[in-house]
């Protein structure tokens, strides 16, 4: 069986590491740049948020294109387009043109990821589509791990400008490389449609689950730092150990995508949204030991690596001839579910605490279990047609 080219799979990483890391570097930066900008935190605050509105949005209009376009242009256009929005942060000089440039930078997200996700399919083997899904999530796992220390060591060198303009020669350098991505044959494409991508059997309960994983993980992430430093007296250094021990968990859990081909997606989903309901619950009960925290937070990590990996397997499995149109709606529902989960849980956590927003995850994540099962049974069911 012919086997991925090493090559290309360090490409399509090194593109998801640049665009899942230019956004998490900029966490430790944020006074830097209130400061620079002679603004305030909550200033930059709204112009960063401007990112995700952007994915979000771009993702949406993209669903309506992205499989006509030859996906290693779409990859390299996006990640040049970046390049420029990156260069256009760096310049600023106030927060609404820092806004300007953290909206084209998540409009070129919104076509990036599900270029890199479609294009995987494209090239991955059946049997061996989650092990190579799991290869490309491992961009994130880096993005997870290196990005927000990066972004404070290079911070305190070269200052936040000098970040967004290392970050925008990175994704110079990214598209340069996703030109020598090698061309894949295409199949003979339907007229685009979210309609008839919706209707693919599999898609509304994949994208379901999505949602309510996404919405369930960043209500409880948004507030992580805020309750380990409640909990344990100020200290934002525990915080990054905690995100650090969320990354190694992800990155571990890499060998899992052979688990995932042999198991099958669909079960392999229903037991991940389940595990992760769990460890949401014993959460709160773990934070007052905090090496048993950073345990529950890396297995957390880990069982998070197999819920994503079967959301994009399932989708390019069941959407052949629209991943790219099933890959935007399901970036699309992603940062609805980020932004649903971060802005609902913030009065929750003030008046109720960490242990009702965690609550608040598992039930999301329970209901994502029972978006696996149906999932399952629709793809158990023959079609009309055999």
């Amino acid at each position: 069986m012919q086997r991925v080219d090493l090559r290309v799979l360090a490409v399509l990483i090194a593109c998801m590491a640049i665009v899942g890391g230019q956004g998490m570097m900029v966490s430790p930066l944020l006074p830097d740049i209130a400061t620079g900008l002679a603004a305030g935190i909550a200033d930059i605050g709204y112009a960063l948020g401007a990112y995700g509105l952007a994915t979000a949005v771009s993702a949406l209009i993209a669903a309506k294109f992205l499989d006509r376009l030859p996906r290693r242009r779409a990859i390299s256009a996006a990640m040049l387009l970046l390049a420029v929005a990156l260069s256009l942060s760096a310049t600023s000089l106030s927060p609404w043109m820092l806004g300007a440039g953290q909206a084209l930078a998540g409009g070129c997200a919104g076509v990036l990821l599900p270029s890199v996700y479609a294009y995987a399919g494209d090239i991955a083997p059946p049997h061996e589509r989650a092990r190579v899904v799991g290869r490309v999530l491992l961009g994130w796992s880096i993005a997870l791990v290196a990005a927000i220390p990066a972004g404070g060591f290079l911070g305190a060198v070269i200052g936040w400008r000098g970040v967004y303009a290392v970050a925008a020669l990175a994704a110079a350098l990214g598209a340069a490389a996703a030109l020598t991505l090698p061309r894949v044959a295409r199949l003979e494409l339907p007229p685009p449609s979210y309609r008839a991508s919706l209707a693919i059997p599999a898609v509304v309960p994949v994208l379901l689950a999505c949602l309510a994983d996404m919405t369930g993980f960043y209500a409880m992430y948004a507030y992580l730092g805020a309750a380990i430093r409640a909990e344990h007296a100020g200290s934002s250094g525990l915080a990054a150990i905690a995100v650090l021990a969320y990354g190694a968990g992800f990155t571990l859990a890499q060998p899992l995508g052979r688990v995932i081909d042999r198991l099958g997606a669909p079960r392999a989903m229903v037991v991940a949204m389940a595990s992760l309901s769990a460890i949401f619950l014993l959460m709160p009960r773990a934070l007052p030991v905090f090496p048993l925290f950073c345990v529950a937070i890396a297995a957390l990590g880990a069982v998070q690596y197999v819920a994503l990996n079967t959301i994009v397997s399932v989708i390019l499995a069941a959407a052949i001839e629209r991943r790219g149109a099933v890959m935007s709606l399901n970036t699309v529902v992603t940062y609805i579910g980020v932004l649903v989960g971060a802005a609902a849980m913030g009065p929750v956590f003030e008046r109720s605490g960490f242990s009702a927003v965690t609550t608040f995850s598992a039930a999301c994540l329970a209901l994502a279990a029972a978006a696996g099962v149906w999932l399952s049974r629709i793809l158990r069911t023959p079609s009309p047609s055999g």
